[in-house]
C-alpha cells in the first residue's frame, strides 16, 4: 500500500509525500525496488549520499540502479566510477543501454579511461 502511495505521490510531483510513503514501505515490506524508488526521490531532493548507498545495495536486483549510480557518481565528480557504472549498464543490454554506452564512450575519450595504459 505504501509503495503505491509513493508512486502516486511521485507522479503528482509530491516528492516529500513520495519519500515519506517509500520510507514507510521500506520499513514495512522492504524490497530492492522500494529502496530504489526511495533513492530516486532522495536524489531529486538533493539527498545524494543516501541515494548512492541505496543504489549500490540494490544494483544486483534493480538494473536501473546501476545507471542511476553512474549519474550520481558523475555529479559527485567521480568520473571514473561513473564511467565504470555506465559501462556495466551498457553491457547488460537493458533499456537505455545505448545511451549508457555513448556516455561511457565519451567519458573514455575525454578522461582516457579504458585506454589500456591505466
Amino acid at each position: 500500500a505504501h509503495q503505491r502511495q509513493g508512486e502516486a505521490a511521485f507522479k503528482r510531483g509530491d516528492l516529500k509525500g513520495a519519500e515519506a510513503a517509500f520510507k514507510l514501505a521500506d520499513g514495512a515490506d522492504s524490497t530492492a525496488w522500494t529502496r530504489h524508488h526511495r533513492a530516486v526521490v532522495q536524489a531529486l531532493r538533493g539527498q545524494w549520499r543516501p541515494a548512492v548507498r541505496a543504489w549500490r545495495a540494490t544494483q544486483k536486483r534493480v538494473p536501473e540502479a546501476t545507471f542511476n549510480l553512474g549519474v550520481a557518481l558523475e555529479r559527485a565528480g567521480d568520473h571514473e566510477g561513473a564511467w565504470q557504472q555506465y559501462q556495466r549498464y551498457a553491457r547488460a543490454g537493458r533499456p537505455h543501454s545505448e545511451t549508457a554506452r555513448r556516455i561511457a564512450d565519451a567519458k573514455g575519450r575525454v578522461f582516457g579511461f579504458g585506454q589500456g595504459d591505466r
